[in-house]
């Protein structure tokens, strides 16, 4: 939902519009626009169950809140930002770390902090409140520094990257809900993990563990080694272990990876620009080394085989 955009709004009347909505998104007090003759702004959000999905596109700008500035009434919240643009910068706790891009950042809006926001910086934030991370005190603190370090980064990257692309097809549903409450498990993960602490790390390891598993997955579909033995390595559990936690949600390894493999090919054989390869290149590209094999699959998928699908698209159907 679009929150507030300069586009619609007077240019003598911008700067102190986004000044007010800034405020109102970063819960910073004091804000100074670098060239106060080039101020817009641009703010969408979404509620994901208890989590809201935030973007903001922007100028330059620096915030602040100050200790005196904290209200007492105000729910503590955690922000968890994706930006994508130039470099930035946030300290909190005496803590400086440059906001670079494409890494998460680790914020409480709640509590004193500063920020410097480059020119065109456009990007996510996922705002949780602080009970539903149920963290020790303290454990967010030691956190700050170590976001990047943590191997649930790459993990929370992506995730937040595809709820930003598919944050206009989000509704309030249930499975919205469900969404939030995963999102939350992922958040405490990376934040245990970062702070190093070893019981919570363990537990929210493997609270998140079919989520990481299924974004590795996604990410080495067309490996040809992606086996149950090399996933369950690369996430330090045992097969049995793999398979059990497919099984608790319902679903198989295997056919949700060949599901996954059969649809990436399907894309591919509707693309114009994939037509100068054969069908069994396209095959191989997604895991399927045999083109019987990928026949027989694609056909019990789709209800026709790969050379009907690529004929179909070809004349516009």
């Amino acid at each position: 939902m679009l929150l507030f955009d300069t586009a619609m709004l007077d240019e003598r009347e911008r700067a102190d519009a986004v000044s007010a909505s800034m405020i109102d998104a970063t819960l910073s007090t004091d804000l100074v626009h670098h060239d106060p003759a080039d101020v817009w702004l641009r703010i969408t959000s979404v509620d994901v169950g208890v989590v809201d999905l935030t973007r903001v596109a922007a100028s330059g700008m620096d915030t602040t809140r100050t200790s005196r500035q904290v209200a007492d009434d105000e729910v503590p919240t955690v922000a968890l930002s994706l930006g994508v643009g130039r470099r930035g910068v946030i300290e909190q706790d005496g803590v400086e770390i440059p906001a670079v891009l494409s890494t998460v950042n680790l914020v409480e809006l709640t509590r004193p902090y500063r920020s410097r926001i480059p020119r065109g910086t456009d990007g996510w934030s996922l705002k949780i409140p602080l009970d539903e991370l149920a963290l020790p005190a303290g454990t967010i603190a030691r956190a700050r520094g170590g976001i990047v370090t943590s191997p649930v980064h790459e993990v929370f990257r992506q995730h937040l990257r595809t709820l930003g692309s598919q944050a206009g097809h989000l509704d309030a549903g249930m499975g919205n809900a469900l969404l939030g409450t995963a999102t939350v498990a992922l958040a405490r993960a990376l934040i245990s993990s970062a702070a190093d602490e070893e019981r919570l790390a363990r537990e929210a390891m493997a609270d998140t563990l079919l989520l990481r598993v299924q974004s590795y997955v996604r990410a080495h579909l067309s490996d040809p080694g992606l086996t149950p033995d090399a996933i369950a390595a690369a996430h330090h559990v045992s097969v049995r272990q793999l398979y059990k936690t497919f099984a608790s949600s319902g679903l198989s390894l295997e056919q949700w990876i060949i599901a996954l493999r059969l649809e990436g090919a399907r894309r591919d054989l509707a693309r114009p620009d994939s037509r100068q390869r054969t069908i069994a290149a396209v095959g191989r590209r997604w895991g399927f080394p045999n083109p019987s094999h990928f026949t027989q699959r694609f056909r019990a998928a789709y209800g026709m085989t790969p050379r009907e699908w690529r004929a179909l698209q070809l004349e516009g159907r």
